[in-house]
């Protein structure tokens, strides 16, 4: 089986990533899952004409070649920004993390990094 988007490894790592993330921050006293990122939304255009992203108006979708889905993101839009939980940005391929964090919303300055 080809992987377009997740290798082995990067299902196991995915899985390391929810498992510290079903954990509350000692420091914060917070569920680390219930965080979230803010993006441009133009982190979307690099995937508009890919025949392996279905993008909707709430989820990524990277698909196989036969077209089934291998990972998928939800998201909402606040305000003008891309919202994505913490849990969801696991799903993120390796491949495309550089990418989906140069459009990340500073949240300390209101502004793209």
């Amino acid at each position: 089986m080809k992987f377009e988007w997740l290798s082995p490894e990067d299902h196991d790592k995915i899985n390391y990533e929810l498992h510290y993330l079903d954990r509350v921050d000692p420091i914060t006293g917070r569920w680390r899952d219930n965080e979230s990122m803010d993006f441009n939304p133009f982190v979307l255009h690099k995937y508009r004409n890919n025949k392996l992203v279905e993008i909707g108006p709430n989820y990524i979708n990277f698909l196989l070649n036969e077209g089934q889905v291998e990972c998928g993101v939800d998201f909402y839009v606040f305000k003008g920004k891309l919202v994505v939980r913490s849990k969801e940005f696991c799903y993120i391929p390796e491949k495309e993390r550089k990418h989906w964090l140069s459009f990340i919303i500073d949240m300390k300055n209101q502004k793209l990094r």
